[in-house]
C-alpha cells in the first residue's frame, strides 16, 4: 500500500530533520513548529500516536499555541477520536 508506505517514510524524514537540523529550525519558531506539526500527523495517521502527541505538543510550544496546533493536539488527546481521524485511510501493521 504505497500511501501507507508514503507516510513512514514522511514520519522517518520529518524526524530525521527535527534531530538533525533542529537548532537552524529553531531559528524560525514557525518553521520548526511546522515540522513538528507534519511528523506529528504522519506519525498519528501510521498509528504512533505518542509520537505523534510528542511532535503536537512540540508543535503547540515551539509556534507560540497556533490555533490548528493546538487543535490537532486536543484532538489527539483522545486516543478513540484520534483514530477514528486518523487512521481510517492508513491501515497498515508496522
Amino acid at each position: 500500500h504505497s500511501t501507507g508506505r508514503r507516510q513512514r517514510q514522511m514520519c522517518i524524514r520529518d524526524r530525521y530533520l527535527i534531530e538533525h537540523h533542529g537548532p537552524v529550525l529553531a531559528e524560525a519558531p514557525d518553521v520548526l513548529a511546522d515540522y513538528h506539526a507534519v511528523a506529528g500527523v504522519s506519525a498519528m495517521q501510521i498509528g504512533r500516536f505518542d509520537e505523534g502527541r510528542h511532535h503536537l505538543r512540540q508543535a503547540c510550544r515551539v509556534g507560540g499555541w497556533r490555533p490548528k496546533d493546538v487543535a490537532r493536539m486536543a484532538l489527539a488527546t483522545v486516543p478513540p477520536l484520534a483514530r477514528r481521524v486518523w487512521t481510517r485511510h492508513y491501515r497498515m501493521p508496522l
